[in-house]
């Protein structure tokens, strides 16, 4: 419990002063140790204060940022605005009144922030598989992207996204934040994320688990937990024929 008071003091702190990576590499370690509480903090505490500040911020990176295309300029406000989802519509309606003219900027640019504004509402509109699409259609350009600028921002969108799907219990989020657990260096190994998607029946995640402790990967091999989440796969009538290719009967 210190241990989360602490990080979270220095989530807040980053925040505040806008360290945008680096709140997320703290928000993820937040989600090892305290997960629910870790992502009501982002999304609560993004929307508190005033968002003219961060409006302007934003749109003038958008104007200025220089050795980026269209697409990456784009993800520049759509990643405040996912942050931002609990007040989407506030922010759009700040947007519209504002006279950005008075700050030295384009009109088009401020035209176009509230055009990417628009389609994260859209977006969050559209259901939960579209948001997870787009979360997996980030983090793979966040992958491919050369220069810190581009790839910090995809990276920034995925991941916000992602949070989003896991505090609404999106099963097929879930088991890609489950995945992590047992392969990201960074983080502490848990199977539990795991085994607690699994134990809610989502067949993915009673397939993996029954694989990796028959297997041993990235878990301890353990037959008598293998035995358990084939009986309960069977019982769910999926198929394991991935997992063992021989009677149960000389497990």
């Amino acid at each position: 419990m210190i241990i989360y008071i602490i990080f979270l003091a220095a989530y807040i702190q980053c925040a505040y002063k806008g360290h945008q990576m680096l709140k997320l590499i703290l928000v993820l370690f937040l989600l090892s140790v305290h997960p629910v509480q870790a992502r009501a903090d982002m999304f609560t505490e993004a929307c508190e204060g005033d968002v003219f500040d961060k409006l302007k911020s934003i749109t003038f990176r958008y104007e200025y940022m220089p050795g980026v295309n269209s697409e990456q300029r784009a993800e520049i406000p759509r990643v405040m605005g996912v942050s931002h989802i609990l007040c989407i519509d506030q922010l759009i309606r700040t947007a519209e009144a504002i006279d950005w003219t008075k700050f030295i900027l384009k009109p088009e640019s401020s035209h176009q922030v509230i055009r990417e504004l628009h389609w994260v509402r859209d977006l969050f509109n559209s259901g939960l598989d579209e948001i997870y699409r787009q979360a997996k259609y980030y983090e793979k350009r966040a992958k491919g992207e050369k220069g810190k600028v581009p790839k910090a921002t995809a990276e920034n969108l995925a991941v916000t996204l992602h949070m989003w799907l896991m505090d609404k219990g999106y099963p097929p989020a879930r088991f890609d934040y489950a995945q992590s657990r047992l392969v990201d260096k960074e983080m502490p190994p848990s199977s539990s994320p795991l085994e607690r998607l699994a134990n809610d029946e989502y067949m993915p995640a009673m397939l993996d688990a029954a694989r990796r402790f028959f297997i041993g990967d990235g878990v301890e091999k353990d037959l008598g937990s293998a035995y358990y989440w084939i009986m309960r796969i069977k019982a769910a009538r999926g198929d394991v024929s991935s997992i063992i290719d021989f009677p149960l009967s000389s497990f």
